[in-house]
């Protein structure tokens, strides 16, 4: 509703959007979904936290590759906790399981929250959840963190290994921007960019970002929309590879 709302409304900058990351994955996982990233004006990006893998320091999984070494002993016996079917958690799971050419087998939580306190209950081998639904779990050692989906190191999570130096190229997690209706005008745009901008680099919007697990990742304009469209196609090669 708040999509169809927000893309329908005039484009006179009075009415905005947060685009996350539903807008790029129900197009994909629901039929006649009416909206996607293209009725939007991109005016920025602001986050883009990673998703993350964890599972219970006394699993005895002490690396990805051992991770994926008991997977392919064990077909479809390795339990990984996701939020819901189609969620962005879910969707990595899927895509990094077809890269690495193993069958594991999905349990769906309502939210990454359950799905983390279910790992920590050896409940389940193994949870992927978003950065900052992590870093808690993370900081007092409760789960031990086997890999970030990412292609640069976060902070907090130094010297944890990058899912793309052991050669998984998934790009998912999950992100929050904002956008306008489409045809609003470059003036008008102009004056959208420039404060997402200011705030972007505000001290005090950016400490508030590091204390609550998440980071600032930002663009702007025409470089947030490129962005978003290759977003938008990741998404729904992680949907085929989930085969939903």
């Amino acid at each position: 509703v708040g999509f169809s709302h927000g893309a329908r409304a005039k484009p006179d900058g009075y009415v905005i959007t947060m685009i996350v990351t539903t807008l790029a994955a129900a197009p994909h996982t629901i039929d006649g979904y009416p909206v996607s990233y293209k009725d939007f004006e991109p005016v920025c990006l602001l986050s883009a936290p990673p998703a993350i893998l964890a599972v219970h320091p006394d699993s005895g999984i002490k690396s990805l590759a051992d991770l994926v070494k008991k997977a392919k002993a064990e077909p479809g016996k390795l339990t990984f906790g996701t939020a819901g079917p189609g969620s962005n958690t879910h969707l990595t799971g899927a895509a990094f399981a077809t890269q690495a050419g193993i069958d594991i087998r999905f349990m769906p939580h309502k939210g990454s929250g359950p799905a983390l306190t279910a790992a920590y209950g050896k409940h389940i081998d193994v949870a992927i959840a978003d950065k900052a639904e992590v870093t808690p779990w993370h900081k007092d050692g409760r789960l031990k963190v086997l890999t970030v989906f990412s292609e640069d190191p976060k902070s907090g999570f130094e010297g944890v290994p990058l899912a793309s130096a052991d050669g998984y190229k998934v790009d998912i997690g999950s992100f929050r921007g904002i956008g306008a209706p489409k045809g609003t005008p470059a003036a008008t745009m102009k004056v959208l960019v420039d404060a997402c901008r200011k705030t972007a680099e505000d001290k005090e919007f950016n400490a508030h970002m590091e204390k609550t697990g998440t980071e600032t990742y930002a663009l702007f304009g025409k470089e947030f929309g490129t962005w978003l469209k290759t977003k938008h196609d990741s998404f729904g090669e992680a949907v085929k590879a989930a085969k939903m």
